[in-house]
């Protein structure tokens, strides 16, 4: 037997419980059907991976590295033209800075005065002594005063040093100093 108002809600459920399923199961094989048709990335990284497994390494390209400028070749347009002072390497910056440190560096080249020469076999050598009082027993070969000058030669009329400084324009030029002996009268 029918009842009036039943019928209507049963198939108003119905037709709910049926568009919900063909929902669900079109969506599922529209899903199915996309996945076959797009795959995403990591399925496409992985078939990747199983197709260079497979092939053999001449045929396998590596991917296009990105490009690197170097300019380690080019100058440097921020470079001033005329530098102050050429820049030395590390090893003889260290050497320098020793160097300035000790005592016979602190005294300019002119205000030593020579003392005594020790003539040798192995080489000649000569006392100074600065303007303090304190003396020094030079060699050949040896820097003395700020200017860092080199002892070049000892002989019996005095020490000769040469020292080296960068003129107005620039250009280095090289000066001979000479300790005379001081003679007694």
């Amino acid at each position: 037997m029918k009842i009036p108002g039943q019928s209507v809600k049963n198939s108003g459920i119905f037709a709910v419980a049926l568009l919900i399923g063909c929902c669900l199961s079109g969506s599922a094989f529209g899903k199915s059907e996309q996945n076959s048709k797009k795959p995403d990335k990591a399925s496409e990284a992985s078939q990747q991976q199983e197709t260079a497994e497979k092939e053999p390494a001449s045929q396998y390209t590596a991917p296009a590295a990105k490009t690197t400028f170097d300019f380690s070749s080019k100058k440097d347009p921020f470079k001033p033209y005329l530098a102050d002072t050429p820049k030395s390497s590390s090893a003889s910056s260290a050497k320098a800075a020793s160097r300035s440190e000790l005592p016979i560096h602190g005294v300019a080249v002119e205000q030593f005065k020579l003392i005594a020469l020790v003539s040798d076999a192995v080489g000649n050598r000569a006392m100074v002594e600065d303007p303090s009082g304190n003396g020094y027993i030079l060699r050949q070969g040896m820097t003395i005063g700020t200017d860092e000058a080199m002892v070049t030669r000892i002989d019996k009329n005095g020490v000769e040093a040469v020292r080296y400084y960068f003129d107005d324009l620039g250009k280095k030029q090289k000066e001979t100093v000479r300790i005379p002996m001081q003679r007694e009268p």
